[in-house]
């Protein structure tokens, strides 16, 4: 398993904030720094301005609201996600080693992108407690990443795929063990440990999801 990743690891996840331009580009950045140290609540447009050393009325010049801002801010993240998942979903990868990426973009989320994930969660418990439009944001976004899996797994063969639902629910429980492996993550790091993440999520798929260890194309 090991050589199969080191196989496929050329295809490298993309930072948040690599997309980001212009002084628009550095308003959405400091408001994802305002998050990460000191949660959503306190990434008021005095903090964002504060943290990248501009006048709040700037701020207001791109964001009229506070809400503006943090709904952009969660769009550049689900598109920095998916562009990631495409960037996979569309290479010339066999579908097994299509998987395989996808679970190393999920546990490179436990350790180099930390603060994508602490950002990520911020959203997610946000849109838990207001629901509506940030609730179906979140929706739309976990259905598009089902959806890339699923045609993934579409792609290839495999015939020990031992999950009642077929590939549908193979792509949700992909989806909910990365989420709660990262959530584990970021409250208990102890639970992590110096487990070498990526050869344990695609163990897991290889005898749990396809059975026998078997790989196929």
């Amino acid at each position: 398993m090991t050589r199969l990743i080191n196989q496929i690891n050329t295809i490298d996840a993309l930072p948040f904030g690599s997309r980001l331009e212009g002084k628009e580009g550095e308003i959405i950045h400091a408001a994802y720094r305002c998050v990460v140290e000191q949660g959503i609540a306190a990434a008021t447009t005095h903090a964002v301005a504060a943290q990248a050393g501009i006048n709040q009325g700037n701020i207001h010049y791109y964001f009229r609201t506070k809400d503006a801002l943090l709904e952009r801010l969660l769009q550049e993240i689900f598109e920095n996600s998916m562009s990631n998942i495409q960037a996979v979903a569309n290479s010339s990868l066999a579908p097994r080693e299509k998987m395989s990426r996808i679970l190393s973009l999920g546990s490179s989320l436990v350790g180099g992108r930390k603060d994508e994930l602490v950002v990520f969660f911020a959203f997610w418990a946000h849109a838990m407690s207001l629901g509506g439009r940030w609730r179906e944001a979140y929706i739309t976004l976990f259905r598009k990443f089902r959806g890339t899996i699923v045609t993934i797994l579409q792609e290839g063969h495999w015939p020990h795929l031992n999950i009642v639902g077929g590939e549908e629910a193979a792509a949700s429980m992909v989806v909910a063990i990365v989420q709660g492996l990262g959530l584990q993550y970021i409250m208990d790091p102890a639970a992590v440990g110096d487990t070498d993440i990526d050869a344990a999520l695609n163990d897991l798929f290889d005898n749990v999801f396809i059975g026998a260890g078997e790989h196929h194309g």
